[in-house]
């Protein structure tokens, strides 16, 4: 099935990519080039249906047969504060990838050899870098990072026979640590040959043989019901650098003389036959010496008969040598050396960092390299001061942050037909705005609250209903929790008593996870209950205190209890959960927003209301229990 919708598009760029891979070998014998570079700045926001996707990006959904399902997928450009990126959705679609389209009448005409790199961000599930798909656009070698484990998985996919099977798992590993799917990072895959392999963060992580396919198209992929966002995504091409091989020839001068004895006898009916060879081999000053001498002795009917034959052969012979060698650096032919420093820099949202990038003459006559970089999301920004160098010299980079994650910036500097790269590890950490990590960063509660993290990030925000309800609370939380922070960090006293404050907050929602955990094979169930247990607990813990003394003090001045009527509580509760399971079968994101906000409003003024409920319904009985002891007898 060959690839229609991007011809014209795809032309102009086919054409100048020929005719540079045509010059590859000879202009670009060091390393590799770029061939192709897109951060979707230059394409407008919104929806791309069909095949025809933004720029030369051809958009290709399929069902699990292979079959074409444009309907069950969804592809756009998404602004994000000024700079934009590009998202796959799969609403049904089996497998849903964008290819970029080096085609010419459906067939693939790019390079066999290459390295595709992103910055991705896993929105739901999973989602990846796809290398050397085929023609049909149904088989390909496929790393896909999964949100839940944190793994990055390579694998062989034919898409006539349906997702997974464990024969095609290429190799498996863990992310890095400090790489968070949910935020961006960056990914590179790379193939040459018979060779694949994946590298998150500057490390490789998997590195397999496989020679099935042998070249093809690169894209961006997610799989059913998931959802991806891409930017940065780039392509080099590998060229391979020359070899020479140097051979040496010498001739041998020793003598060397070797001598041979041969017996043999023969008894048959008439008798007996021996026969003795004697050959010797002299070698000596590019002669060789070969003199055999045959004696044969038979004996028949007692009479014995002995034959001596000598033959004598003289040649010469060249013994030669190969010696083959490293390829010597061409002598005053211009090269130079990059070396970035430093290789990592870390940085925050919004903050800028620099490193140094100089370039070493190491022959030939100076000439102006022009450096580039790229890998870094749209939201980056990247400079080069000078951008152009003549080594020996050196350019400072400065890099200012965007979003939090982790990346691989590639530095390319090119010139007078040389080409090298180096990377730069840009890692951007989340600011502490939370005041939650505030209160218990290094204590002893600390890896409960990573667990809790953990469970929210790889099972909650998973799902439909936990996903529309963190971002209802996210909205609420960091509207004020930053400020708590600030004044946390500026006061250890009041970080301490936050802390200590928290207990009882971080042990229901760790009781609520393990509660929900046997409920995990149906998702939205576990959430909702846990959602109902840690809100209740909650409501307990912290509300209960405040309206049992409210309703004790306007009793003490009103003599009747603010009595909240629990049958009320629970039809809300009852309500809500009924809209959650209409908010699930019509998957509305609006009115599953109401839903959770009211079973968890509901369940908290449950938990709150509990003590206040014994104190309205034993307090009077103990009362006129007591009235009564103490009233005086008549007489």
């Amino acid at each position: 099935m060959g690839i229609s919708g991007n011809s014209r598009k795809a032309v102009a760029v086919l054409l100048i990519f020929i005719l540079i891979a045509s010059f590859s070998t000879t202009l670009f014998a060091q390393e590799f080039f770029f061939s192709f570079i897109d951060n979707f700045d230059n394409y407008e926001a919104g929806i791309y249906s069909g095949d025809d996707g933004p720029g030369i990006w051809f958009q290709y959904p399929t069902d699990d047969a292979g079959n074409p399902a444009h309907g069950d997928a969804e592809f756009r450009i998404v602004s994000d504060g000024g700079s934009k990126y590009y998202k796959l959705k799969s609403n049904g679609a089996t497998f849903v990838k964008s290819i970029i389209s080096y085609n010419i009448l459906g067939s693939y005409f790019g390079p066999s050899d290459y390295m595709v790199g992103a910055s991705l961000k896993i929105n739901a599930g999973e989602g990846g870098i796809i290398v050397r798909v085929d023609n049909a656009l149904q088989r390909y070698y496929l790393a896909t990072v999964y949100k839940s484990s944190n793994k990055v998985v390579l694998w062989y996919v034919d898409e006539t026979q349906g997702p997974g099977g464990a024969e095609n798992k290429l190799g498996e590993a863990n992310l890095p640590a400090g790489v968070n799917p949910g935020d961006w990072f960056s990914m590179m895959v790379g193939a040459k040959g018979d060779n694949i392999w994946v590298t998150v963060k500057g490390e490789t992580l998997i590195n397999i043989t496989d020679n099935r396919l042998p070249t093809g198209f690169a894209g961006v992929y997610t799989f059913l019901n998931r959802e991806a966002s891409f930017d940065g995504v780039w392509m080099f091409a590998i060229v391979e650098s020359e070899t020479t091989t140097t051979t040496v020839t010498s001739t041998e001068t020793e003598t060397e003389t070797e001598t041979t004895t041969v017996t043999t006898t023969t008894t048959t009916a008439g008798g007996t036959v021996t026969q003795t060879t004697t050959q010797t081999v002299t070698t000596a000053a590019g002669t060789v010496t070969s003199t055999a001498t045959t004696t044969a002795t038979t004996t028949v009917a007692g009479t014995t008969v002995t034959s001596v034959a000598t033959t004598t052969t003289t040649s010469k012979v060249t013994v030669t040598t190969t010696v083959t060698e490293a390829p010597a650096e061409p002598m005053g032919e211009f090269d130079f050396e990059l070396l970035v420093s430093p290789t990592t820099l870390t940085l925050s949202p919004g903050q800028s960092g620099t490193a140094a990038v100089t370039l070493n003459l190491l022959s030939g006559e100076p000439e102006s390299i022009q450096l580039i970089a790229a890998g870094l999301p749209s939201d980056f920004s990247v400079s080069f001061a000078p951008p152009s160098v003549k080594p020996t010299g050196v350019s400072t980079l400065q890099v200012k942050a965007g979003s939090p994650g982790s990346y691989t910036l590639v530095v390319q500097a090119q010139g007078g037909g040389v080409v090298k790269s180096r990377s730069i590890n840009v890692v951007v950490e989340e600011p502490n705005r939370c005041l939650i990590a505030t209160a218990v960063f290094a204590s002893e509660v600390e890896p409960l609250v990573q667990d809790l993290r953990g469970f929210r990030d790889g099972f909650v925000m998973e799902t439909f209903a936990g996903k529309t309800f963190m971002d209802v609370f996210h909205g609420f939380y960091y509207s004020w929790s930053p400020y708590v922070a600030d004044a946390e960090r500026a006061n250890p006293l009041l970080r301490s008593v936050v802390k200590v404050s928290l207990y009882p907050l971080l042990f229901s929602l760790d009781l609520s996870r393990r509660v929900s955990e046997p409920l995990g094979s149906s998702p939205e169930i576990a959430v909702l209950t846990a959602g109902i247990m840690s809100s209740v607990m909650i409501g307990v813990a912290y509300v209960a205190p405040i309206a049992t003394l409210t309703a004790y003090v306007a009793r003490r001045r009103t003599g009747r209890w603010i009595n909240l009527r629990t049958s009320h509580l629970l039809a809300a509760l009852l309500a809500g959960v009924a809209f959650f399971a209409l908010a699930e079968l019509l998957a509305s994101p609006m009115l599953m927003a109401a839903s959770t906000v009211t079973i968890v409003m509901a369940s908290l003024l449950l938990g709150a209301s509990t003590p206040l409920t014994i104190l309205t319904t034993q307090l009077p009985k103990q009362s006129i229990k007591l009235s009564r002891i103490a009233a005086p007898r008549k007489a």
